[in-house]
């Protein structure tokens, strides 16, 4: 298949290999691998669905939210820590094939549900503030290659560093994102809304 983006998709194919040039380790390598992983793909495979990265600190509902949207349990919650070890990818199971050829990252559990609407995939990220190193890393990946990034926070945690440090470079950057204020009482909306915007 084609790009239909084919200046583009060389465009972005150049810049990946002048970076790979500047060496290893460095900026610009990641950088390049960023560019390999997360446009290119984009850009190859425009038929893929809209990309939805729920994310956001450790015990926020991020896995609950998106069992809520689906009706049934597509994502493992519960109540040790971390508990999305492997980020789930929830789509429309016609779209299968559109998801596998946008350069899903390695680990991601593939996850057709019917009651995803066609265009629409919904990924369960791993936590930003994880004990664990490597799902930091991958929610990180995952909100850059997010069309849109929901910010899943709760009353606990919506004052927390680590995402309100991944919520300033999403903006800095024009990054499209929500901010989802989870599993907060009626009686506390309005102030917790009040103090988070």
């Amino acid at each position: 298949m084609s790009s239909p983006h084919p200046r583009s998709l060389a465009a972005a194919r150049r810049l990946a290999a002048a970076l790979r040039r500047v060496g290893d380790g460095s900026v610009a390598a990641e950088l390049a691998r960023r560019v390999d992983d997360l446009l290119v793909p984009r850009l190859t495979t425009v038929e893929a669905p809209l990309l939805v990265v729920l994310g956001g600190s450790t015990g926020v509902g991020k896995s609950t939210l998106l069992n809520s949207v689906t009706g049934h349990r597509v994502s493992r919650d519960g109540v040790l820590r971390p508990t999305t070890r492997v980020p789930v990818l929830v789509h429309h199971p016609q779209e299968r094939s559109a998801l596998s050829g946008a350069g899903m990252p390695p680990g991601v559990e593939l996850c057709g549900d019917d009651a995803v609407p066609a265009g629409l995939a919904l990924l369960d990220s791993p936590d930003l503030d994880s004990v664990e190193t490597h799902n930091r890393e991958i929610a990180a990946d995952q909100i850059l290659a997010a069309d849109l990034w929901l910010a899943v926070t709760s009353p606990a945690r919506y004052a927390d560093a680590v995402p309100w440090a991944q919520i300033r470079r999403a903006a800095a950057r024009r990054g499209p994102m929500a901010v989802v204020l989870n599993r907060v009482s009626p009686a506390d909306a309005e102030t917790v809304s009040a103090h988070l915007a």
